[in-house]
């Protein structure tokens, strides 16, 4: 099958890009999105679609994985598209010259190339989310263990939730950086709101790539796998605020200066930052 259209959901961790690629695959007319370039899968992808280098392989999984009507697609994460995928696609041959920028060569690959960017509003339940993913290794609800006894506990840590917050603000800000030097303006989604309107956010995403819809075309069936948040994510969520918000008080504290005569300092209103949102 011929690729007209390509398209990356660029994204960070529990941004609910499996979600989204669920519902681009049910609809038959947008590709079949998924990981097909995080290198810790190569092994497996590698025999899957008989290739025996990452040379043979892209090639082979943009053919294998096209729909119908011409279209690819595919997820990236920031923590490896930057530091690992753009740095094999620049040693394959017939790309372009050393030097030429990740977009450019990239273009040379995967046709007519496009981008979406998801983004979650609430940063902090994004980071909850990471966290127990990364302490429980359930990244996905199909994903099961043999009992409910060997299924690792998560945990509650402050300093886990925020490291997930810094990591998905540096993989945001990277996306951003590339958009903003390759001067291109990609689909922006937000988890929130294409929850809210699934089926509107698909038939955005294809008059984005430009895909015609056939006539008495139906979307699939919405996924109805389980959701992974805990019942106690609620309170993981005010815990962080909470503990966050007291931390700024004791910085303030701390660096806050008296004044030599220790008059008293008239108080106004004042604002401090608040986790999430």
């Amino acid at each position: 099958m011929r690729t007209r259209v390509s398209y990356f959901v660029c994204t960070t961790v529990r941004s609910g890009s499996n979600l989204l690629c669920e519902i681009l695959r049910g609809s038959g007319l947008a590709g079949c999105p998924d990981e097909y370039f995080y290198g810790a899968f190569y092994p497996r992808l590698f025999t899957r679609f008989g290739a025996a280098s990452f040379a043979d392989y892209v090639p082979r999984v943009i053919e294998a994985t096209t729909t119908e009507n011409g279209v690819f697609g595919a997820k990236m994460m920031a923590s490896y598209f930057f530091h690992q995928f753009v740095p094999e696609v620049a040693g394959l041959p017939g790309t372009g010259e050393a030097g030429m920028p990740a977009a450019a060569r990239l273009v040379g690959i995967f046709p007519g190339l496009r981008y979406i960017w998801l983004t979650r509003r609430d940063k902090v339940r994004q980071a909850i989310s990471h966290l127990r993913a990364s302490q429980t290794s359930l990244w996905h609800s199909t994903e099961v263990y043999a009992s409910a006894a060997a299924r690792p506990k998560a945990r509650y840590s402050y300093e886990g939730v925020a490291n997930a917050v810094l990591s998905d603000a540096a993989g945001n800000a990277e996306w951003q950086q590339y958009f903003s030097d390759s001067a291109i303006v990609p689909l922006s989604l937000v988890y929130e709101d294409f929850v809210q309107d699934w089926e509107g956010t698909l038939r955005r995403v294809l008059d984005y790539l430009e895909v015609p819809v056939p006539a008495g075309w139906r979307p699939g069936d919405y996924p109805t796998g389980q959701k992974l948040a805990a019942g106690d994510s609620d309170t993981w969520r005010e815990r962080f605020v909470e503990e966050s918000l007291a931390a700024w008080d004791r910085y303030l504290s701390e660096h806050s200066s008296a004044p030599a005569n220790d008059a008293p300092v008239a108080s106004g209103p004042s604002t401090k930052p608040t986790a999430g949102g």
